[in-house]
């Protein structure tokens, strides 16, 4: 009986047959070696990028110690990170365009990781602030250099490529959580009479806490004491003996014994990681040829593979490129890029004040406690990490403007439900819907921008740049608002208003498609047009 290697067929399972190849590829081909080096760099910087944007939310509540101000005035820490991120992500997309990119890469990652460790040590709050700018610029020069770099060097075939970018962004997202709460202080709430709420903070490792008003209330500590147990409520743990029993109200949170806040080390430990992910750059640089773009040769389809005429550009037409896919000019392409800049400015929006906040309302409004807090936002972003991995399989079953509505329907109904939960307090509801949001959100801005490259134009450093100005912009104007509203009216307002800007980026992204589509020619009307 023939077997299998006297009839010439290999009957290896595939999976070994891809990785075989794979390897082959990697060790063989120079070219592909070094755009997969690359890959792996930017991506790194990613995770480190996720984890340097998350860490603020997480630990805003000892930063708001540390600088002795409420949430409202807090919230400035992400503004003016915001519009150090749309300054950053304009200028480095110009220079993504005219130098080495990496040489931008390198500049960018290492100054994030010094302004990480300078931050908790600012001597004010106006020191935070300007060191959150500089951070910001920095983030910027990062996320518009990956979000270039990666569609760059794998032209249209890098739809899984830009699903995996994002997905390594959640990677950090779902460990800074954990990283950084073992140097919280601790958060527990105090109710009295049912009306009244204080928030003690503590140290987690020595049990010392500390009190601080969490809501406005005319009760001070000593009149706590004088309260018997059936008219008063302990959560989580009995206030200990320690606190100065004539303390005021006004001057409870400036006594926090600010010696006993840990949060530094979280922030050298960031620092560190961040650093490491420069010196790759850096490497890079010096050993040259690594600065590389794909062309049309390297990325065709070689089921698609014809060879064609070259087409002159005009304006208002469709041009017919290599790879089967129609490319638009004219006006029609920058209402199309407006209108996905717009899907940038309101997801980032979104997803971005959702880590920011999400801790302060868990502690703030659903009364949880600090370990409650911390795991919900973790959870999120374990699920936009599954959503992410996922991603990279499902952008290859179904068309990316399939995949772009199907996330957008379902990431409004889960914050829906997600804001009915908490109007009526049903916490197995918040746990399930406000990590799902985030499974259904990560697929929807790489999804866009593989769209834009496959269907409206090369995504360019002054394209990204465009899209990570949007960003930056709805980074910068989301935290004072919603700061304000939680501050001034109800907590409540918070999943209010990341609803309706969910409603609002989908609307963004139907106009997107109207406009791509609209008065569109078939191959045989090009070329007369183009005979003419």
């Amino acid at each position: 009986m023939e077997n299998g290697s006297e009839t010439g067929i290999d009957h290896r399972p595939e999976k070994t047959k891809l990785s075989n190849k794979f390897v082959r590829t990697l060790k063989n081909n120079k070219d592909y070696r070094r755009r997969f080096i690359l890959t792996v760099a930017v991506y790194w910087s990613y995770v480190n990028l996720g984890w340097v944007v998350l860490q603020i939310g997480t630990a805003l509540p000892d930063l708001q110690l540390l600088a002795d101000v409420d949430l409202e005035t807090a919230s400035w820490l992400f503004t003016t990170w915001s519009l150090g991120f749309m300054t950053g992500s304009l200028f480095c997309g110009f220079l993504y365009d005219r130098i080495n990119r990496l040489v931008v890469m390198f500049v960018c990652t290492f100054g994030v990781g010094i302004c990480s460790i300078f931050l908790p040590h600012s001597k004010s709050f106006s020191m935070m602030l300007v060191l959150r700018v500089a951070c910001g610029i920095f983030c910027g020069g990062i996320d518009t250099g990956a979000n270039t770099i990666v569609p760059s060097i794998w032209g249209e075939k890098g739809g899984p490529f830009m699903q995996a970018l994002y997905l390594s962004y959640t990677v950090g997202s779902i460990a800074v959580p954990f990283a950084t709460e073992p140097f919280m202080s601790a958060h527990h709430h105090v109710v009295i009479n049912g009306t009244k709420s204080f928030q003690t903070y503590g140290d987690n490792n020595t049990g010392a806490f500390n009190l601080s008003i969490c809501t406005v209330c005319n009760t001070t500590y000593n009149d706590m004491l004088s309260l018997d147990n059936n008219q008063s409520s302990v959560y989580n743990h009995t206030v200990g003996s320690m606190f100065d029993k004539n303390i005021s109200n006004e001057s409870l949170a400036s006594n926090i014994l600010k010696d006993d806040i840990q949060i530094h080390n979280a922030f050298i430990m960031t620092c560190v990681l961040v650093l490491c992910s420069s010196f790759p750059y850096l490497v890079m640089v010096l050993i040259g040829d690594f600065d590389i773009k794909a062309n049309i040769k390297t990325v065709k389809d070689v089921n698609t593979e014809k060879e064609i005429e070259p087409l002159r550009e005009k304006s208002e037409i469709i041009v017919v490129i290599e790879t089967g896919s129609r490319k638009i000019e004219g006006k029609r392409k920058y209402c199309v890029l407006a209108c996905i800049a717009g899907v940038n400015l309101l997801y980032s929006a979104t997803e971005d004040s959702l880590g920011d906040f999400i801790v302060s309302f868990a502690l703030d409004f659903l009364h949880w406690d600090t370990s409650s807090a911390v795991s919900l936002i973790s959870m999120y972003w374990v699920a936009s990490c599954i959503g992410g991995l996922a991603g990279v399989f499902l952008v290859r079953c179904f068309r990316t403007t399939k995949l772009i509505f199907i996330a957008h329907l379902l990431w409004i109904s889960t914050f829906l439900l997600s804001l009915i939960a908490s109007l009526y307090r049903i916490n197995i509801m918040i746990w399930i819907f406000i990590p799902s949001s985030g499974f259904f959100m990560v697929l929807i801005i790489p999804a866009a921008i593989s769209w834009t490259e496959e269907n409206v134009c090369h995504i360019t450093g002054r394209i990204s740049s465009l899209f990570m100005i949007a960003t930056g912009t709805g980074l910068a104007a989301n935290p004072r608002f919603l700061g304000y509203m939680m501050e001034e009216h109800t907590y409540v307002s918070f999943l209010y208003i990341l609803f309706i800007e969910s409603v609002i980026c989908f609307g963004f992204y139907v106009l997107a498609y109207t406009a791509r589509y609209f008065r569109y020619k078939s191959d045989d009307d090009v070329k007369a047009t183009l005979r003419k």
